[in-house]
């Protein structure tokens, strides 16, 4: 495995160091209050660390970045599966989806509920990925990305019939305003599902 990921990185392993020198520069500096943070630098920051680390992700646990309990003799990627089923089966017809990486859990609810979901996510590499693996799968007409923080999500108010996020929104940089937004995005009556680490 180790081999796989290596031969994957070759040739990206500069650019790979030089970013991640800058996220640690920048978060060292915020880090010992330096100066103020500022919401572009905590963009900014976000948007470096994934850079580096979705493809350490992907290939660790896959295109679905979380973790799910198993019963017996259940497969990692079949627990994977089965919790995005659960959440497939609250679902309405236009959902959004928090913080979806690069969509490994959006095609799989999107295949399944058949409901179109939007991907909404800060970080346009993951976007990148999330649109081909739809395209992939041959789903590209049930998945929407949006490219903004999930703090301020470009859609009206009472945009979706359900929202879900899978250990998304414990990363918000502020708990109170993530879950404003939430409710703000959802018809009235209609249900928010998460999972969290």
């Amino acid at each position: 495995m180790s081999f796989r990921l290596s031969r994957s990185l070759k040739g990206s392993a500069s650019g790979i160091a030089r970013t991640f020198r800058e996220y640690e520069k920048r978060s060292r500096a915020a880090g010992r209050g330096k100066r103020e943070q500022t919401a572009s630098d905590y963009r900014e920051i976000t948007n470096l660390y994934y850079d580096v680390a979705t493809d350490f992700y992907e290939f660790g646990w896959g295109r679905s970045f979380h973790c799910a309990p198993r019963v017996p003799a259940e497969s990692f990627k079949a627990s994977l599966a089965r919790h995005e089923h659960y959440l497939a089966h609250k679902l309405g017809m236009v959902v959004a989806d928090l913080g979806c990486g690069i969509g490994g859990p959006l095609v799989e609810i999107a295949r399944f509920s058949g409901a179109k979901i939007v991907g909404v996510n800060s970080n346009a590499y993951q976007l990148e990925r999330a649109r081909k693996y739809a395209e992939e799968a041959e789903l590209a007409h049930l998945a929407e990305f949006m490219h903004c923080d999930f703090l301020d999500v470009d859609a009206p108010d009472g945009s979706f019939d359900a929202v879900y996020a899978i250990e998304a929104t414990c990363c918000a940089a502020d708990k109170i305003s993530i879950y404003g937004e939430i409710f703000r995005l959802l018809k009235p009556g209609a249900c928010f599902a998460a999972y969290e680490y």
